[in-house]
């Protein structure tokens, strides 16, 4: 995806081989793809720890699950 992306920083601009693609990035106030999905991996948990929607709010996390062989699994770990 970020290539795809400095690609068309590039076509956009019409910006030769030799300029870089952090001042392409600069130059349009676009973030890497890298930073912004940081940015929003950054926010996720936060923002399920305290809905905003009144629907949400209200419902019940399920109960644990007893498994067999005790594993851990991803979905333990959230609160």
């Amino acid at each position: 995806m970020q290539r795809i992306q400095s690609k068309i920083l590039r076509m956009v601009f019409d910006a030769p081989w030799y300029v870089s693609n952090k001042t392409l990035h600069e130059s349009a106030g676009t973030p890497y793809v890298k930073d912004e999905i940081n940015r929003l991996s950054a926010n996720y948990l936060p923002r399920l720890k305290d809905p905003s929607n009144h629907y949400v709010r209200q419902l019940q996390p399920p109960p644990p699950v007893q498994r067999r062989l005790r594993r851990r699994w991803t979905t333990d770990t959230l609160p």
